[in-house]
């Protein structure tokens, strides 16, 4: 009877010490965010307007080149290779004709193997991608 009064507060402690949820991870940045990038795939879904989603693979090389490919809604399949960097939290692909400019970037949100895309486009609009990160 003792013991289990005095292990009641423990076990209270205890228990509510698991109930508790994991504190978020920070988001990963520069380096740290080009160290989980480096020779992973982004399989993204795009959305259309007035369409279904576009299928859209990032192939991160870990030599700095990108391998984008974009399955259009007529069965074809555009491939382009690119450079790609990291600035902050932005994924930055990079046409090599257009070193100068910096290329496109989107800020990259990971959550495990998931993965959320934001891009400001010139008109104010935010484009969001979802999807999934694999090893290539």
């Amino acid at each position: 009877m003792i013991i289990r009064m005095c292990l009641a507060p423990v076990l209270a402690l205890t228990l509510t010490a698991c109930d508790m949820p994991a504190p978020a991870a920070a988001p990963l940045t520069g380096e740290a965010l080009r160290d989980r990038l480096s020779g992973q795939a982004l399989d993204l879904s795009m959305p259309v307007d007035g369409m279904d989603p576009v299928p859209v693979r990032i192939a991160l090389r870990t030599d700095g080149t990108a391998v984008l490919s974009v399955a259009a809604p007529d069965g074809r399949t555009g491939i382009q290779q690119q450079r790609w960097a990291v600035s902050g939290d932005l994924l930055c692909v990079i046409d090599p004709d257009e070193v100068e400019t910096g290329g496109d970037c989107i800020a990259i949100a990971l959550d495990g193997d998931h993965v959320t895309t934001r891009e400001t486009r010139a008109d104010g609009s935010v484009e969001v991608m979802t999807g999934r990160i694999t090893p290539l």
